[in-house]
Parts: C-alpha cells; sequence; structure tokens
C-alpha cells in the first residue's frame, strides 16, 4: 500500500492569515486549493485549479505570451503597448456567438462593430452607425470616398447606381477634386438636367461628337431624328459653305425624299420640290416661278414686281366675301366679284394714261319721265317707261309715252326727271323723235334736247328761218304717243 501524505490544511479564513514556510505546501478545505507559501506573505499564494473556478484574474507580465494548441498556434500577448490575438498555425481564426459580437471601446460604452446573428453587421464611427449590411447589400450613412473606380455589376438583369433624397440628387464629375463641379447630373423629383460649370457638353459616337452645347444652343453632326420641333421665340438657322446645298426633307416610310425645300448657296435659290418634281423656285432676285403646275391660292397674292411668263394658269378665289382684291399701296384699286364683274376703284383707263383716257363710270337702269307744263296741267299715262345706260359722262336714254288723259295743259311741254343732271357743257344734247302720233296738231319740224346743268328735256318747233318756238301743252291729247332716244352729256 502507497505511502499517505498528509499536509497541514484548514479554512480559508485560517489559511488566510497563516504565514508558511519557504516552500512550504498547504491546504485550503473551503476551496480544496493549494497553497503555496513564501515564509513571509500570510495566507500565502493559492494555486490555480484545473478549471479556474477559483480565480478571478490571471496577471501575464508584458511579452509574455498565452500559448494555445499542440504547435502553440494561439498566441495571446502583450508587448507594453499593444495587445495581440494572433493565429501563428495554418488554420483559421474563429470568433463566434450565439447572439452578437461586440467591439467596444475601453469603457465598453461605445459600440466599434456589431455583428449581429442573422441580422446585420454595422460599423460605426465615434458611436454612429456608417455602414450596415441589408438583405439585398449594404447601407452607408454619409460619404463614400473611393481612390480609384466603384463597380456595379450585377448577377443578371440590369447593374443600377440609384441616387435619392427628400429635394432630389445630383452626381458631380470634376477635376481636380477640389471644384465644386465641372459636370453636374441632377434632378429635383419633376424631370432632370445636365450641367457644365462652364465649356460644352459633347455626346460621342465612338469617339465622334454628335451633340454639343453651345454658348448660344446646341450643335448637331449628322442627322436628327424627330417627331416634331418646335421653336419659340427664337431662329432655327442652317449653315453651309459658299456653294453648298442644303435641305429640308419630307418623307414617309417609303420613302424619305418625297418633298424638300432645297437653298443653294451658289446661286441663292431656293427650290421646293413636291412628288420628288420642282413645284416652285424662288432665285436671287426673289423672282417666283412655278414650272409644272397651276398657282391655286384662297388666300392674297401680292407681286409687287408683277407675274411674268405666266404659262400655266392663275386661278383665284376670293377671301370670306368672295371678292377678290386688287390692290396698290395698301389701298384696293379694283375688284372682281364672285360673278366675275370687274368693279374698278377710280375708272378704267383706255387707250392712254391722260384724263382724256379715262373711264370711269358704267350703269344702266331704268327712270320714271314725266310731262310737265310751263303755267299748269297735269297728265295720265297709259305707257310711261325710261331706261338708260352711262358710260363715262355719256347718257345714252329711252322714253316711251302713251297718254291718257290731259287735263288744262298751259305753257311749254318739258320732260322731267333724267336719271342724271346734264352737264354744263351739254352743249344741248339733241334727242331723236323715233316717232309721235296723234298731235292735236302735226309738228313735221318738233325737236326736242337737253338743256345744260339740268334733269329736263325741252322741246321746240321752228317758227321761222331765224327762229324756234316752245311747244305748247295744248298740242297734247289723250292717245299721243311719243318715242324718244338720244344721248347727252352728264354733269
Amino acid at each position: 500500500m502507497a505511502t499517505q501524505l498528509q499536509l497541514r490544511r484548514g479554512t480559508t479564513s485560517e489559511t488566510g492569515s497563516f504565514t508558511g514556510a519557504v516552500g512550504e505546501v498547504t491546504v485550503d478545505t473551503t476551496k480544496d486549493t493549494l497553497v503555496v507559501h513564501d515564509g513571509s506573505t500570510a495566507g500565502g499564494h493559492e494555486v490555480a485549479k484545473n478549471d479556474g473556478s477559483n480565480m478571478t484574474a490571471i496577471d501575464v507580465g508584458d511579452n509574455v505570451q498565452l500559448k494555445m494548441g499542440a504547435s502553440d498556434d494561439l498566441q495571446i500577448f502583450h508587448n507594453g503597448n499593444t495587445s495581440f490575438i494572433s493565429e501563428q498555425g495554418t488554420g483559421d481564426l474563429y470568433i463566434g456567438a450565439s447572439n452578437n459580437i461586440v467591439l467596444m471601446n475601453a469603457a465598453f460604452n461605445q459600440n466599434k462593430l456589431l455583428a449581429t446573428t442573422d441580422g446585420a453587421l454595422k460599423l460605426y464611427f465615434n458611436g454612429s452607425t456608417k455602414l450596415a449590411t441589408t438583405t439585398s447589400g449594404v447601407d452607408v450613412t454619409g460619404t463614400i470616398i473611393a481612390d480609384d473606380e466603384i463597380k456595379v455589376t450585377a448577377a443578371s438583369g440590369y447593374g443600377r447606381m440609384e441616387v435619392g433624397g427628400p429635394s432630389g440628387a445630383f452626381v458631380d464629375l470634376k477635376s481636380p477634386d477640389s471644384d465644386d463641379y465641372d459636370l453636374r447630373i441632377k434632378t429635383t423629383g419633376t424631370g432632370g438636367e445636365i450641367d457644365t460649370a462652364s465649356g460644352e457638353f459633347v455626346i460621342k459616337r465612338g469617339s465622334a461628337p454628335k451633340l454639343s452645347t453651345t454658348s448660344s444652343g446646341v450643335d448637331v453632326t449628322g442627322t436628327a431624328t424627330m417627331d416634331g420641333l418646335t421653336v419659340n421665340s427664337g431662329n432655327l438657322n442652317f449653315m453651309g459653305g459658299t456653294n453648298d446645298a442644303q435641305y429640308i426633307k419630307f418623307g414617309d416610310t417609303g420613302d424619305d425624299d418625297i418633298g424638300s425645300i432645297l437653298y443653294y448657296h451658289g446661286n441663292n435659290n431656293m427650290v421646293f420640290t413636291t412628288n420628288t418634281s420642282e413645284a416652285m423656285r424662288i432665285d436671287a432676285s426673289q423672282n417666283v416661278s412655278i414650272p409644272n403646275g397651276d398657282l391655286v391660292t384662297t388666300g392674297v397674292i401680292r407681286a409687287n414686281g408683277g407675274i411674268d411668263n405666266l404659262t400655266g394658269t392663275l386661278t383665284l378665289n376670293g377671301r370670306n366675301t368672295g371678292q377678290i382684291l386688287f390692290q396698290s399701296g395698301g389701298n384696293t384699286k379694283m375688284t372682281m366679284g364672285t360673278d366675275g364683274s370687274l368693279t374698278p376703284i377710280g375708272g378704267v383707263y383706255l387707250g392712254g394714261t391722260a384724263a382724256a383716257n379715262k373711264l370711269d363710270d358704267y350703269e344702266e337702269g331704268t327712270w320714271t319721265p314725266a310731262f310737265t307744263f310751263g303755267t299748269s296741267g297735269s297728265v295720265t299715262y297709259t305707257t310711261q317707261t325710261g331706261t338708260y345706260r352711262k358710260v363715262g359722262s355719256l347718257v345714252f336714254v329711252s322714253i316711251a309715252f302713251t297718254i291718257a288723259s290731259v287735263s288744262s295743259p298751259t305753257g311749254a311741254v318739258t320732260i322731267n326727271n333724267l336719271p342724271f343732271a346734264s352737264g354744263s357743257d351739254s352743249n344741248f344734247g339733241a334727242m331723236t323723235i323715233g316717232q309721235v302720233r296723234s298731235l292735236v296738231t302735226a309738228r313735221p319740224d318738233l325737236a326736242i334736247y337737253s338743256s345744260p346743268s339740268s334733269a329736263t328735256l325741252a322741246f321746240s318747233t321752228q317758227a321761222s328761218n331765224a327762229g324756234f318756238s316752245e311747244f305748247q301743252g295744248s298740242d297734247l291729247q289723250a292717245g299721243t304717243v311719243f318715242f324718244i332716244s338720244g344721248c347727252y352729256i352728264s354733269a
């Protein structure tokens, strides 16, 4: 049987007040631990249990390494300034927790890193979250600064980058970085804008410029295809070389050149084409030619320089009222009615432009002639008609009378109510009595004429070779017939 060794022993209280000899070992029966004494320290030095349950701290000096593993793979130590946890083997270093892994400051009152099981990983700056993982990626609070590039690569579909804020968003491109911006892409929630702090914005295709901004607008190189074009309070300019030809073309899905407007700088001609053929040309002298068709308009044609060499048909349809107006200096000189009638304003010159060649009036109509007597009397009529035709100042009248009755005719007979008063220079315009019947006394020498500056025709008979006498009302009776016609000069 082995030899039994019993050491001095006591409770924690008893051991704590005992000072053993140098190298003496005692037993703390309360803790079931060994105590090593040094000959001077009351209570000695307690030896750690295998499970460390009797320890509150392990004091290890600077640069003293706590090594674990068969090959000392895991090492923990402090070098006097910095603490280290080092995996020196070929494996990995795992730090795990069933809930959270938290890196904090020395006071344990401010997070530096928080890793939540089945949740986010958060990085902090001065206690504030700056980056957090999410189910779809990462959420960054603040500014991302990359010294090279940021790549967005989608596993499938489209890669995308979204920038947004309560007031809108913008992306600044600049060089150097100290600039506010050189190019800014911006939105305020309704549309967007691209802005250059200075210089021009250029869109290229294959390194070739296609659209460039300028101080006055945009410059397009190539063809601009659009559904519509509106120019508000500005100009649409086409610039070319000295001998260039420039087009505005109109087409459809079947043909891109059905019609066009062409300006040729070589001779300064503007040409309009329809159905691929020239329809109208305006030359450098502003002459207009229509080589193949007719000029048909329902509006106003103004040709200050005249219309020359018209080989087609000029068809004019009146505006609104149906009239066609011929104007000069903004004043109407002649109108053409819907019935084709021409109404010159101020007359027509025939055979010349002198006053003597001017025909300024034409009119025709009816009027009612009437017998009057120098003293008294009245007449009723079976027939009492008159017509007239006025050409310039020359008036042609015709008269037909058949008297039904005459009452007390006394004095010279006249015919009144001429349609126009005679002029002062009418020189007693003579009339022709085509037929007269049933006078009381036959008057083969009866004559009729117009009096100057009046609307009256007077009768006379030849009294002698030297004079004449007035035709008296007493020569008229029931059944008397007169057919009279002739001309006089109106006022």
